[in-house]
């Protein structure tokens, strides 16, 4: 009996100590994480857009600008309004922009740490059994380059990030429990996104569509009724709250969303056609291509009409290369940093893998997702939380894509545009890298080593990214 106790006692001490060391792991990566977030957010002066000029008109004016004040000011303003109303309570200097400026992306960093305790907590409640391949998606979300300069940067894509976030894991609780609290919540959420960036509507129609699989599948009147309430309960809340301005738009310019830009005429499938700044010259070339080689000789875009480099016409090469570099975007103009393009293509090698990872989650959940829908059965379908992650993903695909064939200008072709969709990115890379570690095949471990390995070093390359912008831009700003 003694002998057992024993037993069970290394057992539990075991057990123990793998959790602390798991925690311990989570810990430093978030630590090491936020400290290239926080130093990039207080070296940093430029983001791709003036939104504080947006920022400035509030704090000077006392009332929110419309679309002609300023080349920003089409855009809802929820993120301008608590961005101000921060700055005041701070009783920071209004004279002084730098200090608007870093207090704005101080308060991204802040809004940016609270993406990544959602990422972890939905891993950990997700994330049963292979504790490591949980660690590294949370490794992989809280390096990511793209994300990385978001936090960094004076803009409104880290808010949208995170309501869009919030919304799709209210909506995933509310799949589970069943509280309709948890869907009020998100239907909350998801308003406040839309009043922070256009783009979120894609959240809120994919929470829609959700509904709508789940009251069909279930047979259910009411689960139907539900999610026609929820559109219909986000819309009203849209259209009706100030800060987003869409009924104003729609009563003094005939459109309840403005914009800065205007459509070019819709490319054509194989012959290609030139407009501004390319950006899509066809939909074969720009859709149905991934310039690798092309991004490999020069792995930065150039910004001018002419000039360009292959890949900057292929829409899936820019999201890629976008994401995972926070060089190859070379603006704004003081993110233009003398080339060392080793590190850049040391990065876009080691990162097919995770990126193939994630392409297998997407196409394989969307296979379990439809058998589930046809099938007899509910409880597969309940597994997918009713496609909850598979349609945010897809809704934020298509969005890109439809962004870019009626804008066609390179600038509507980057990887931040679809990160709303970041909490489907956790889940689908978790169950494809679930599914490959548990493969038994014969050099099994060996591949699983080498998968290890290759992230390891993807990280290391992502530090020295994101570290070599510090430098410049502390070069650059502070001396």
């Amino acid at each position: 009996m003694t002998g057992c106790n024993g037993v069970i006692f290394r057992m539990f001490r075991s057990v123990t100590n793998r959790n602390q060391i798991l925690s311990l792991l989570y810990i430093a990566v978030f630590v090491v994480s936020a400290a290239l977030r926080l130093g990039l957010a207080l070296v940093n002066r430029e983001a791709f857009d003036d939104h504080i000029g947006v920022v400035n008109l509030i704090l000077q004016t006392n009332k929110l600008p419309e679309t002609p004040d300023c080349s920003e000011c089409f855009q809802p303003k929820l993120f301008y309004f608590i961005d101000a109303a921060a700055i005041r309570m701070a009783d920071i200097n209004l004279d002084h922009e730098n200090s608007i400026i870093i207090a704005t992306q101080l308060l991204n960093f802040f809004a940016g740490e609270i993406i990544l305790v959602l990422a972890y907590l939905l891993i950990r409640q997700i994330q049963l059994d292979h504790h490591r391949i949980g660690l590294i998606t949370f490794v992989l979300v809280a390096f990511n380059p793209a994300l990385i300069a978001a936090n960094s940067m004076a803009s409104n894509d880290t808010f949208a990030i995170l309501f869009s976030s919030l919304a799709v894991y209210f909506c995933w609780l509310f799949l589970k429990n069943s509280k309709m609290l948890y869907l009020f919540i998100s239907g909350i959420l998801v308003a406040m996104g839309i009043a922070t960036k256009t783009n979120i509507w894609a959240t809120a129609l994919a929470i829609f569509l959700v509904l709508i699989v789940k009251g069909i599948k279930e047979k259910s009147s009411i689960g139907t009724l539900s999610a026609f309430a929820f559109l219909l309960g986000v819309s009203i809340v849209t259209f009706l709250n100030p800060l987003g301005q869409y009924l104003v738009n729609l009563q003094k310019y005939g459109t309840p969303i403005t914009l800065n830009v205007v459509k070019e005429p819709f490319p054509l499938f194989f012959e290609k056609t030139y407009v501004r700044r390319p950006g899509i010259l066809s939909i074969q070339d720009g859709i149905f291509t991934f310039k690798f080689i092309d991004l490999l000789e020069y792995p930065r875009l150039t910004l001018g009409t002419t000039d360009y480099p292959a890949h900057r016409t292929s829409l899936w090469t820019d999201v890629y290369a976008s994401a995972n570099s926070v060089h190859f975007y070379n603006s704004p103009d003081s993110w233009h940093t003398p080339p060392d393009f080793n590190v850049s293509r040391d990065i876009f090698v080691l990162a097919l893998v995770p990126a193939a990872l994630l392409l297998f989650g997407v196409v394989s959940g969307w296979i379990n997702l439809l058998r589930a829908v046809f099938g007899a059965s509910n409880n597969m379908l309940i597994n997918r939380s009713y496609g909850l992650f598979d349609i945010v993903f897809i809704g934020y695909i298509v969005f890109i894509v439809m962004l870019a064939l009626q804008y066609r200008d390179f600038s509507t072709m980057k990887a931040i545009y679809i990160y709303p969709a970041i909490i489907s990115f956790v889940v689908l890379f978790l169950e494809a890298a679930t599914t490959f570690n548990s493969l038994d095949v014969k050099h099994g471990k060996w591949i699983q080593s080498l998968f290890a390995i290759i992230i390891a070093f993807l990280i290391i390359m992502y530090i020295v990214d994101a570290s070599q912008m510090f430098a410049h831009l502390y070069a650059l700003n502070m001396k």
